[in-house]
């Protein structure tokens, strides 16, 4: 499942979360959920690749400890299609109800 995890570094990262067995959380295709200005000063949310400079590219896997988690949840709709269209499977869902835009 897509989830956003929120580190204890302020960090929020996105992708394909599952729970080991030892509670930490295992994240494929991670990506970094951040927020920049326009060039008219409104906010834009950015997603950034994770380790881009990793020989695995996307197909990163990375487990955090869960100590070093705040909390999870299931990301907006309009988040969810924008990193399905670049990391994900390239599944595009409906609209849920209102969102950001």
């Amino acid at each position: 499942m897509i989830q956003v995890l929120r580190l204890t570094t302020g960090e929020e990262i996105i992708g394909e979360v599952s729970v080991d067995d030892d509670s930490g959380y295992v994240i494929k295709k991670p990506a970094l959920l951040g927020m920049m200005q326009s060039e008219e000063g409104t906010p834009n949310m950015v997603l950034q690749k994770y380790l881009p400079h990793s020989e695995q590219g996307e197909d990163i896997t990375l487990r955090i400890n869960s100590s070093h988690v705040m909390f999870s949840f299931e990301p907006l709709g309009e988040i969810l299609n924008h990193y399905n269209s670049i990391l994900g499977s390239g599944i595009i869902t409906p609209p849920k109800g209102k969102g950001i835009v």
